[in-house]
């Protein structure tokens, strides 16, 4: 997050692209609003109404304010919390500030602080009917710009993966959260284009699929109106100019990419307004239109959600008067919502909560995704059901799916009930809901989920005396490509199996049948029976027995086969098959 003075442009920022007097007046905003066919509502109440909680400012792990922090945000009608959850500190290092609560968190990615446990507060937060999204801190200045690319892949592939992917062993995430929202996602001054944001911004929507990406943008008042302060405010074009070259941020490229676009317009008394409450609710006013303009220019779906100020400093003073002119700014300039910065600089100051709750819809407005899914080699079963809002019915909500993977919900909209839907192609994906109210208002859940290793035909018959030969095929898709697998078989059954330490139980009972396949692996008649699967996830073994191979003893009896897939290094076991089954006849 931008400090102040650095946020709304003090001398310390480079000055706007274009003179003084290319500034225009209050109405400048509304107008060009007004051309791109934009809503202005008289005042609409905020749907979107959120608080920015950063547990670094507090001196201890703040475990203990949870149930504070969802009680005071359920009084004031606040809708989410953005928690801070990842601080950058140099190029592809950092702060995990939360507990590693998934057991994933590498050493080598930074050191873990440990202030939340944040799974526990999604939990109570959704219980409650609030959305969560982790703020995470993308670049930092002067140490890690946008063109470290180094940089960029371990802040997909090593810390967005972490907080999108950590997930236990029935699929479901660990951290549930309903939304990542990036901080410092710019450049910090000089002349750039938003190439390098445009380009971390596509790989950050391929490493989190489907779930929504919020963005906090400069939007500060010399930006807008420096530097007379004059509340004749630059036009659109030029303000875009200005922060594309300056920060790398073009609005209207961003909200392509991302669901919700997050102004930074902080302002207080004694700051570039003075006391001036109209100046400031102007300012407001225009960062939500300019910013409405850029989502509507471009036919884009993202929200508009500015961030406002709850903090004093040296010589400048948060009231509930500037509260007030700066959400009611927000409202009248369009935007969907606003998000006050921040939390702990703000408990004390009940009027500051007071002024945010007077343009918010009462209670929670937003609703909360929560679903099960099951899959077979063939179809998907899905159960939204357990969705909940507080505010509409659950035959009002309704359901989409993502069911391969792409960010795009191609299934429905259908009731939240549960229903059988087709599946598109093989292999493991993670698979997402969209829960929708009558107003729009969305909740995105994601679960990961693999199809069985399906070895077919599930059963087939041999003659000992004449012998033969049968095959099966496994298909899991790209994604177990190259995987190392191994076929087992045994003449005792497939109840209660073979356990295997740290993975699944294999449909095999262990006996001599499955030493001698093992010490004739790939000869004889196992072929096949050890190896990698193809690039595209397929393996064909096969059982091919000689003439008279087989004692009469045997007649009638059934061997039983499954497959075992390890991971790409051997070290163990990742998944086990279905057992197929071979009748043995005379």
């Amino acid at each position: 997050m931008l400090f102040l003075r650095y946020a709304v442009g003090s001398s310390s920022l480079p000055p706007p692209s274009c003179p003084s007097h290319m500034k225009h007046g209050f109405l400048l905003p509304l107008l060009l609003a007004a051309m791109f066919s934009v809503h202005l509502p008289a005042q609409a109440k905020s749907l979107e109404t959120g608080i920015g909680v950063w547990p670094f400012l507090v001196s201890s792990n703040i475990d203990s304010y949870q149930n504070e922090i969802i009680q005071k945000a359920k009084s004031t009608g606040l809708d989410t919390i953005y928690m801070h959850v990842f601080s950058v500190r140099g190029s592809q290092t950092g702060i995990l500030r939360i507990k590693d609560e998934a057991k994933a968190w590498s050493s080598t990615w930074g050191k873990v602080e440990g202030r939340i446990s944040l799974a526990g507060f999604i939990d109570k937060a959704h219980k409650a009917g609030l959305q969560v999204v982790g703020v995470v801190q993308v670049f930092y200045s002067p140490k890690v710009l946008p063109s470290d690319r180094r940089h960029q892949k371990y802040m997909t592939e090593k810390v967005l993966r972490y907080f999108v992917k950590s997930r236990d062993r029935s699929g479901k995430p660990i951290y549930p959260l309903d939304g990542i929202a990036f901080d410092y996602i710019r450049w910090f001054g000089g002349k750039h284009d938003p190439s390098e944001i445009n380009r971390f911004l596509d790989a950050a929507r391929l490493e989190m699929g489907a779930m929504p990406i919020h963005a906090y943008v400069v939007a500060g008042a010399y930006a807008l109106d420096g530097p007379t302060y004059d509340a004749k405010f630059r036009s659109y074009a030029n303000l875009r100019s200005y922060l594309n070259t300056n920060y790398g941020q073009d609005w209207e490229a961003m909200a392509k990419r991302i669901d919700v676009l997050m102004p930074m317009a902080y302002t207080a008394n004694g700051h570039v307004y003075k006391k001036d409450t109209i100046k400031m609710q102007a300012y407001l006013q225009a960062v939500a239109a300019y910013a409405r303009i850029a989502v509507t220019k471009v036919g884009s779906k993202c929200r508009v959600v500015p961030a406002i100020r709850t903090w004093n400093s040296a010589g400048e003073t948060t009231t509930k008067a500037t509260v007030t002119a700066c959400a009611k700014g927000a409202m009248l300039g369009g935007a969907d919502g606003y998000t006050a910065f921040r939390y702990f600089t703000a408990r004390s100051h009940a009027d500051w909560f007071k002024a945010l709750s007077d343009f918010a819809q009462p209670g929670f407005d937003l609703p909360i995704a929560r679903w099960t899914a099951t899959m077979t080699s063939s179809q998907f079963s899905v159960d939204a059901s357990a969705s909940t809002h507080s505010k509409f019915a659950s035959s009002q909500l309704t359901a989409r799916y993502d069911l391969d993977g792409d960010g795009r919900f191609e299934q429905g909209p259908y009731p939240l009930a549960k229903r059988t839907l087709p599946l598109s192609g093989a292999g493991p994906r993670t698979i997402s809901v969209k829960v929708s109210d009558p107003r729009g208002k969305t909740a995105v859940a994601s679960l990961w989920i693999s199809p069985p290793l399906t070895l077919t035909p599930y059963a087939s018959v041999l003659s000992a005396s004449l012998g033969g030969k049968t095959s099966w095929t496994l298909n899991q898709g790209l994604a177990y490509g190259q995987r190392p697998y191994l076929v087992l078989g045994t003449l005792s059954g497939t109840s209660p199996g073979l356990p295997i330490t740290g993975g699944p139980t294999l449909p095999i009972n262990f006996d001599l049948f499955t030493s001698l396949g093992l010490s004739s692996l790939n000869q004889g008649p196992f072929v096949r029976f050890f190896g990698k699967l193809s690039i595209f996830g397929l393996a064909y073994p096969e059982l091919a027995i000689p003439k008279g191979l087989v004692p009469a003893s045997l007649v009638g009896k059934k061997m039983h086969f499954a497959i075992a897939i390890f991971k790409a290094d051997l070290s163990a076991v990742d998944r086990s098959s279905n057992a197929v089954q071979v009748l043995l006849t005379r």
